[in-house]
Protein backbone atom coordinates (compact mmCIF):
# COMPACT_ATOMS: atom_id res chain seq x y z
CA UNK A 1 0.00 0.00 0.00
CA UNK A 2 1.35 3.22 -1.15
CA UNK A 3 1.73 5.46 1.83
CA UNK A 4 2.87 9.64 2.01
CA UNK A 5 5.84 9.34 4.95
CA UNK A 6 3.11 11.95 6.72
CA UNK A 7 0.31 9.33 6.62
CA UNK A 8 2.60 6.56 7.76
CA UNK A 9 3.74 8.37 10.80
CA UNK A 10 0.24 9.83 11.85
CA UNK A 11 -0.90 5.83 11.34
CA UNK A 12 1.54 4.74 13.66
CA UNK A 13 0.21 7.73 16.20
CA UNK A 14 3.85 9.63 16.29
CA UNK A 15 4.92 13.19 16.56
CA UNK A 16 7.49 14.51 14.01
CA UNK A 17 9.25 15.12 17.05
CA UNK A 18 9.02 11.34 18.90
CA UNK A 19 10.22 10.21 14.97
CA UNK A 20 13.10 11.87 15.23
CA UNK A 21 14.16 11.35 18.25
CA UNK A 22 13.69 7.56 17.02
CA UNK A 23 15.97 8.37 13.93
CA UNK A 24 18.54 10.25 15.95
CA UNK A 25 18.07 13.27 13.66
CA UNK A 26 16.75 16.60 14.06
CA UNK A 27 13.40 17.21 13.42
CA UNK A 28 13.87 19.24 10.33
CA UNK A 29 15.54 15.90 8.81
CA UNK A 30 12.08 14.67 9.56
CA UNK A 31 10.07 17.44 8.44
CA UNK A 32 12.23 17.48 4.88
CA UNK A 33 11.61 13.71 4.47
CA UNK A 34 7.90 14.07 4.70
CA UNK A 35 7.89 17.28 2.32
CA UNK A 36 10.23 15.54 -0.50
CA UNK A 37 11.00 12.21 0.03
CA UNK A 38 12.74 11.89 -3.34
CA UNK A 39 15.63 13.98 -1.87
CA UNK A 40 15.81 12.41 1.30
CA UNK A 41 18.88 10.19 1.71
CA UNK A 42 18.49 6.43 1.56
CA UNK A 43 19.63 5.57 4.63
CA UNK A 44 17.15 8.08 6.32
CA UNK A 45 13.92 6.64 4.21
CA UNK A 46 14.78 3.48 5.44
CA UNK A 47 15.30 4.17 8.99
CA UNK A 48 12.49 6.13 9.01
CA UNK A 49 10.08 3.16 7.44
CA UNK A 50 11.51 1.29 10.33
CA UNK A 51 10.50 3.75 13.11
CA UNK A 52 6.56 4.17 11.33
CA UNK A 53 6.77 0.64 10.20
CA UNK A 54 6.55 0.51 6.50
CA UNK A 55 7.59 -0.57 3.60
CA UNK A 56 10.91 1.80 2.42
CA UNK A 57 9.59 1.32 -1.29
CA UNK A 58 5.66 2.39 -0.07
CA UNK A 59 6.89 5.77 1.18
CA UNK A 60 9.10 6.44 -2.72
CA UNK A 61 6.32 5.25 -4.34
CA UNK A 62 4.45 7.94 -2.86
CA UNK A 63 6.28 10.44 -4.53
CA UNK A 64 5.67 8.63 -7.96
CA UNK A 65 2.76 10.70 -9.70
CA UNK A 66 0.32 7.66 -10.02
CA UNK A 67 -0.50 8.46 -13.49
CA UNK A 68 3.26 6.91 -14.49
CA UNK A 69 2.97 4.03 -11.28
CA UNK A 70 2.74 0.42 -12.33
CA UNK A 71 -0.89 -1.13 -10.96
CA UNK A 72 0.10 -0.42 -7.07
Amino acid sequence: MVLTPKAARVNRGLTQIEVAQLMGVAVGTVQRLETDVRRARGDYIIKFAEVVGADPNDLLLSAVPSKTRAAD
